[in-house]
């Protein structure tokens, strides 16, 4: 009987945006406390997509503009360190 093969995790720096979009990077290491938007949903600037804890305190990572969550990689619980990719956002297209 095989083994079945463990889930290949997706590497953070492999994450690209595409060119009408960014990466939404961590402002801090810490832990993701909270993932609040999912992949596809549409965001407004400014909008709070993910909360990261550091030594008890709370901040906010925001959208930078509006646009569509493309590929969320932030999982709650997890360590992230400062400039490492949570998300990719894109610009809507009228």
């Amino acid at each position: 009987m095989l083994a079945a093969e463990p889930e290949v995790e997706t590497v953070a720096d492999e994450i690209t945006a595409p060119p009408n979009g960014q990466l939404i990077a961590s402002p801090i290491t810490g832990n993701v406390w909270t993932v609040l938007v999912k992949e596809g949903e549409s965001v407004t600037a400014g909008q709070k997509v993910v909360v990261i804890e550091a030594m008890k305190m709370e901040v906010g990572v925001e959208a930078p503009f509006a646009g569509i969550i493309k590929k969320m990689v932030a999982v709650p619980g997890k360590l992230v360190n400062a400039g490492q990719p949570l998300a990719v956002i894109e610009k809507e297209t009228a």
